[in-house]
């Protein structure tokens, strides 16, 4: 295909090059994002880790700390469906890991409107509550 092997080497190396610099873009903005997340840490070093949550997911946070206060330690949580929480204020509560993590003993659900007992999370763009169901 080709008559001088050099224009192929160059080639390939062209692509190697190409690729090299598109990964190292890739691993600059996943550092960069890492760090933006530390963001709380460098300037208040001394904060305890509630006041860092606090900073980091501002309403999120307090609300966990609310459902923490209203519900018993042995009880199941129901968070709204991943549909309803993202694109909302508190759309951390769409990560169910962190969520439990959060919560934990507590165990936590996906709300599929079956529920006969526990407490249901809800929230909209104002206001964010918790309801026992019956």
């Amino acid at each position: 295909m080709f008559k001088n092997k050099r224009y192929l080497k160059v080639i390939v190396w062209t692509m190697i090059i190409i690729l090299v610099i598109v990964r190292a873009s890739s691993i600059f903005s996943s550092a960069h994002n890492f760090i933006a997340t530390l963001e709380p840490i460098y300037h208040h070093p001394f904060a305890s880790t509630a006041q860092k949550m606090s900073m980091k997911y501002p309403r999120y946070y307090d609300f966990i700390q609310e459902i923490k206060n209203k519900t018993p330690e042995d009880s199941t949580i129901y968070l709204p469906s991943v549909n309803i929480a993202y694109g909302k204020p508190l759309w951390a509560l769409g990560q169910l890991q962190m969520t439990q993590t959060l919560l934990y003993p507590r165990i936590v659900k996906r709300c599929t409107g079956q529920e006969t007992s526990g407490y249901l999370v809800y929230f909209t763009d104002s206001e964010e509550g918790i309801t026992q169901v019956p």
